[in-house]
Formats: structure tokens, C-alpha cells, sequence
């Protein structure tokens, strides 16, 4: 309930964690697959 204190033209907190997170994710997913391409080449 502590969620309505938050006025509704502020951007939620979630928001901007979650593309943060995204990014993150999609980043360490291209490492990932650039490194087991590495080690299947070597």
C-alpha cells in the first residue's frame, strides 16, 4: 500500500532498474556466446 504515496507523473522505480537489468542481461548473454564461440574455434 506504501506504493500509492508515490505520485502517479513520477516515473516508478522499477522502471528504469528493469531496462538497466535488460541491457545487463543482454550484454553478458552476447559475452557469453562470443566466449563459447572462442573456445569452439581454439
Amino acid at each position: 500500500m506504501a506504493m500509492r504515496a508515490i505520485p502517479r507523473t513520477a516515473t516508478p522505480w522499477w522502471e528504469p532498474m528493469s531496462a538497466e537489468l535488460s541491457f545487463f542481461s543482454f550484454s553478458f548473454l552476447s559475452f557469453l556466446s562470443f566466449s563459447s564461440s572462442l573456445s569452439l574455434v581454439s
